[in-house]
């Protein structure tokens, strides 16, 4: 019903050019992309056996950043067809043509139920649940000790931080994951403006840079995956932020530097293919870590992540008004490598 809502208003701000309308629609996508992910990825882990979710979740990745390259895709033929400029009558049919896409989509959600739950072994289940309950105690009243007199540095070191050492792990990845988040929120609005205002790309090379940049991710995803199970899942993480962070930091002195267009647009290519490869590693890290009951819970902490890219695209919105849009690519280099800190913690505590 929420997706159906806003599918509506959003073909109505597409034509009759209502920003406050558009700004309805982006809200109610926002509730139904709330609603639907929470649950969605909490049946998702349920129904996958534990040592699987890494690959399951990275198939599953792949599968969403090739649906990504859907809309792209329909954008370049249509623009090719109506004219390759960017007028407000060619990108309303382009907006509408995806809102038909989307509704393939929320058809699928109605079919969908949780019948396909792997059963664990329940008695086992119960034991480790009284297990951890005690552990969890234990470790509550060690932790307090310790922040209190510090005078037991072992047992600090052991809780990690003063969290009890069974939540450190999904404690740290969350953060991890929404500093992350924060970082991105701030700039990916802003790359279509970048290529739009700086580099003069019309609307067909825009459409082709978005249909490549899933593809690569849907490539680095799998390269994440395997190097995961050999190295390290949070290390593979940290690796691949970094060399991401990297690339952003070369596009950026590149177009500094007036080197040619396609170099620009290849560093980005690299830069969103090395970034945005991670989010499998790190859900299935969470979902590892936490008992099935709290999936539910743990996911919709994808929620507040969804939030904190509203909240830091408008932070950096007043930037790039202040500082300018290289400022506030600068910003988010900061910020993903910041995002890594919690997970380097994490390098000897996380099983692969």
């Amino acid at each position: 019903l929420v997706g159906t809502t806003a599918f509506v208003v959003t073909v109505y701000a597409s034509f009759s050019e209502s920003f406050g309308a558009l700004g309805v629609s982006l809200a109610l996508w926002g509730v139904f992309y709330g609603i639907t992910n929470t649950s969605i990825s909490a049946l998702f882990a349920d129904s996958i056996s534990e040592g699987e979710r890494s690959y399951y979740f990275t198939q599953r990745m792949m599968l969403t950043k090739l649906g990504c390259t859907a809309g792209p895709t329909a954008s370049l033929v249509m623009f090719a067809i109506l004219g390759d400029d960017w007028t407000m009558k060619d990108c309303a049919i382009v907006m509408t043509f995806g809102q038909v896409i989307c509704l393939f989509g929320i058809l699928i959600l109605c079919f969908l139920r949780d019948e396909y739950i792997v059963e664990h072994n329940e008695s086992m289940a119960l034991e480790v649940e009284r297990t951890e309950a005690i552990v969890s105690i234990t470790e509550e009243n060690e932790v307090q000790q310790s922040c209190d007199h510090d005078t037991e540095p072992r047992e600090s070191q052991k809780s990690l931080l003063c969290l009890p050492q069974h939540r450190a792990v999904p404690v740290l990845t969350v953060i991890s994951d929404v500093l992350a988040g924060c970082a991105a929120g701030m700039s990916t609005r802003y790359y279509t403006i970048f290529f739009i205002d700086n580099l003069q790309l019309s609307p067909s090379i825009v459409s082709l840079l978005y249909i490549l940049s899933p593809l690569g991710q849907m490539v680095m995803h799998k390269i994440a995956y395997i190097s995961g199970r050999k190295v390290g899942r949070c290390q593979i993480v940290v690796i691949f932020k970094w060399i991401g962070t990297s690339f952003m930091i070369c596009m950026i002195l590149a177009y500094k530097h007036h080197l040619h267009v396609s170099i620009i647009c290849i560093l980005y290519l690299l830069r969103t293919s090395f970034a945005n490869a991670t989010s499998n590693l790190t859900k299935s890290i969470i979902m590892d870590s936490v008992p099935r009951n709290e999936r539910g819970k743990w996911s919709a902490l994808e929620s507040v992540n969804m939030f904190s890219w509203s909240g830091s695209a408008a932070l950096g919105g007043l930037l790039v008004s202040s500082k300018g849009i290289l400022f506030i690519f600068y910003v988010t280099a900061a910020l993903q490598l910041v995002a890594t800190l919690p997970l380097i913690v994490l390098f000897e505590r996380v099983k692969d």
